[in-house]
């Protein structure tokens, strides 16, 4: 597999075994820390050359997680 595979599966289980230990702030600056992580690879994916449905994916992915990090912002700041 995928570093990137590797790395997100990591992350996804950290937050897992941090969920339910912590309250609700420290599981949204997890969160975010995972999108920006997240966020990263699949900018660093795009700097190279891609088949054009693999870019499109991406592209696509990364609007969802652009939008979903904006949201875990908002819900910080609450």
């Amino acid at each position: 597999g995928s570093s990137f595979a590797v790395e997100a599966r990591r992350a996804y289980t950290a937050l897992l075994t941090t969920f339910g230990s912590n309250n609700d702030s420290t599981y949204v600056s997890e969160l975010e820390e995972v999108e920006d992580k997240t966020l990263a690879e699949i900018k660093h994916a795009l700097d190279k050359p891609q088949p054009h449905d693999c870019e499109a994916a991406l592209s696509k992915t990364l609007l969802t997680i652009q939008s979903c990090h904006a949201e875990m912002s908002k819900l910080k700041k609450h």
